[in-house]
């Protein structure tokens, strides 16, 4: 599935989680930066579909916050 269905406007539960979690915020965190309600953002973590203003601003808050640089390794080459 991909990551965001225009279809349906539904989101990969999973790799928006992940993406989400890669910037280092927890739901309610990425939830305020969007500007979007917890119910909203669950909603589109549980794979249902969410209108193109709650689309447009999961997106916008992805936008704004890059992830996290992968941990220096102590043994790293």
């Amino acid at each position: 599935m991909p990551f965001w269905n225009p279809r349906s406007g539904a989101f990969d539960g999973g790799q928006l989680r992940m993406a989400i979690v890669m910037r280092g915020l927890t739901i309610a965190e990425f939830a305020a930066l969007c500007g979007v309600s917890l119910a909203c953002l669950y909603r589109a973590l549980a794979g249902y579909g969410v209108t193109d203003r709650i689309t447009i601003r999961i997106f916008d808050g992805l936008r704004r916050r890059h992830p996290l640089p992968p941990p220096e390794l102590p043994n790293a080459r």
